[in-house]
C-alpha cells in the first residue's frame, strides 16, 4: 500500500503501532473486525443517499469519492485514497440517513469494518478508542485545511495540492470529478492544466 499523503499522515506512524498491537495480543477478534477484504469494481456504491451505513471502509488499493446532488447535479466534495478511512459520520455516529454518496473511482481493494462489531472490541480493547480518536482527530484537522483551502485559495492553487497528494492516482479521476470537487468549470480546469504544463 502507497500511503504516501494521506490525511492520517500527522500520526499515522502511531495509528499503525496501535494496529499491529491490537493485531498481535487479540488475533481472533481483531481478524472478525478488519478481516473482511473485498475487491470492487470500478463504479461500485458503498454508500447511497438516504441510507443509514452499519459500516465504514478503508481503502487499500484505489479510490472513492464522496459527492451529493444539488439541484439535480452530481458534486464532488472529497476523495478518498489508499490507507484512507472511508466514512459518513453523520449516517455512521448518528444513525441520520446519508445525505451523501460514495463511491469507487477505480478498481479497488477495500476492508469492509461494521459499526456494531467495532464497539464490542473497543468495549474488549480500549486501546483502539485512541486509534479512533486520532483518526478523528487527522480527519477534522484535513476537513480545517479542506476548508481554508475553499476559503483563501485560487483554483489553480487547489488544483496543486490535490495533485501533491496523491498524484500517480490522480491520472485515474475523470476530469469531470476534479472540476467539481474544486467548484469550477471543465473548461477552467482544462485552462488551468494547459498553463501548468508550461510553467
Amino acid at each position: 500500500m502507497d500511503c504516501a499523503n494521506n490525511y492520517m499522515q500527522p500520526s499515522l506512524n502511531e495509528i499503525t503501532l496501535i494496529f499491529r498491537y491490537l493485531e498481535k495480543i487479540a488475533y481472533s477478534d481483531y481478524q472478525m473486525v478488519f478481516g473482511n477484504r473485498q475487491q470492487f469494481v470500478k463504479g461500485t456504491h458503498l454508500l447511497r443517499e438516504g441510507q443509514i451505513a452499519t459500516n465504514f471502509w478503508f481503502i487499500e488499493e484505489g479510490i472513492a469519492r464522496q459527492y451529493f446532488y444539488k439541484n439535480g447535479k452530481d458534486v464532488c466534495n472529497d476523495f478518498f485514497f489508499p490507507c484512507e478511512f472511508v466514512d459518513a459520520y453523520g449516517t455512521s455516529v448518528l444513525e441520520l440517513p446519508s445525505r451523501v454518496n460514495i463511491q469507487l473511482v477505480s478498481d479497488a481493494w477495500v476492508r469492509i469494518i461494521n459499526y456494531e462489531a467495532l464497539r464490542n472490541l473497543e468495549s474488549k480493547y480500549p486501546i483502539l478508542q485512541k486509534a479512533e480518536q486520532l483518526i478523528i482527530a487527522c480527519n477534522v484537522l484535513w476537513l480545517e485545511e479542506r476548508l481554508y483551502s475553499i476559503q483563501h485559495l485560487s483554483a489553480a492553487d487547489r488544483y496543486k495540492m490535490l495533485m501533491d497528494k496523491q498524484p500517480h492516482l490522480i491520472k485515474d479521476i475523470p476530469l469531470s470529478y476534479i472540476a467539481s470537487y474544486l467548484g469550477i468549470s471543465l473548461e477552467t480546469l482544462s485552462r488551468i492544466r494547459a498553463k501548468l504544463r508550461f510553467m
